[in-house]
């Protein structure tokens, strides 16, 4: 299966028209949406050129996704939360945790780390892809280059459950791939210089991972 992930769109008509021609390039199988899709005004608009993609979409909220965002969605049948829950595509198992934590400064939304991570472990096996927004602490996580500013439960749980492959964003400095123990950790914000990642799931094979 071929997945084509991005964070921090935040509502950038520049980064739809990007996402679209990617998808042609590349032709994914799925688009994955780490969080902060949306911007300041009604997202309606960048939905409806979100939802006409020839490919499905999955995604969980970031901390500039307010909680109407998901009111707007449900108009949207091509576009899925995957938040708290578990789907398959292509016999991979997805899982998603929306939010971020509220630090370095305050966000709209944040989730209850321990009781959430606890909430979707029975979720995750070895070969699950891990949806988030925020990174985990120490990987691809570091602001001004010093600060890191990721999630510490989200390390300890990745530490613990080993998912193959955790897709995040929230730090757009930090477009990168990494790893913890066995699992890749791709960021996959939008920026001036990347476009998301392209992400190759083929059984029995190491992940094939590219910044676009």
């Amino acid at each position: 299966m071929r997945i084509y992930a991005v964070a921090d769109i935040h509502g950038k008509p520049d980064r739809i028209r990007q996402i679209r021609r990617h998808i042609s390039a590349t032709r994914p199988h799925v688009l994955i949406m780490a969080g902060d899709i949306s911007g300041l005004t009604s997202p309606c608009r960048m939905l409806r050129q979100i939802n006409a993609l020839p490919v499905p979409v999955l995604y969980v909220r970031g901390n500039s996704d307010r909680r109407k965002f998901e009111r707007f969605v449900k108009q949207f049948r091509n576009i899925t939360s995957i938040h708290a829950t578990r789907m398959l595509m292509h016999a991979i198992p997805i899982t998603g945790v929306g939010g971020t934590i509220p630090v370095p400064f305050r966000s709209k939304i944040s989730f209850a780390e321990t009781s959430l991570l606890r909430r979707v472990e029975p979720l995750i096996g070895e070969n699950t892809v891990l949806v988030v927004h925020p990174p985990p602490r120490g990987v691809l996580d570091a602001v001004l280059g010093r600060f890191h500013v990721g999630s510490i439960n989200l390390r300890h749980f990745i530490e613990s459950v080993q998912p193959r492959l955790v897709i995040c964003g929230h730090i757009h400095e930090c477009a990168g791939i990494g790893a913890i123990g066995k699992t890749r950790v791709v960021n996959c914000s939008m920026s001036r210089n990347h476009n998301g990642a392209l992400i190759d799931i083929i059984p029995q094979k190491e992940l094939k991972i590219a910044l676009i």
